[in-house]
């Protein structure tokens, strides 16, 4: 288990590639945050889309789970 965690781990910081430049995305500057925020913490990629959401367009969330709850909550008080 610990090394799946390490080869887990040691790919989140390699997700964000220039192909993204070539690719049409709708919102794309929600997503490139969302990848940011994937590769430097451990929040799984929808988590990251909401953190992303929340800091760029200051969108309303809701949730139930309390890690991301506090993130979204540290972000209000910027």
């Amino acid at each position: 288990m610990h090394s799946l965690r390490v080869l887990y781990d040691s790919y989140r910081c390699k997700c964000y590639s220039p192909i993204f430049d070539e690719v049409e995305i709708d919102n794309k500057d929600i997503v490139l945050q969302a990848l940011k925020t994937f590769a430097e913490t451990k929040f799984d990629f929808v988590d990251s889309l909401l953190i992303a959401r929340k800091e760029l367009k200051f969108e309303v969330i809701f949730t139930f789970d309390k890690k991301l709850a506090n993130r979204l909550k540290s972000l209000d008080n910027k």
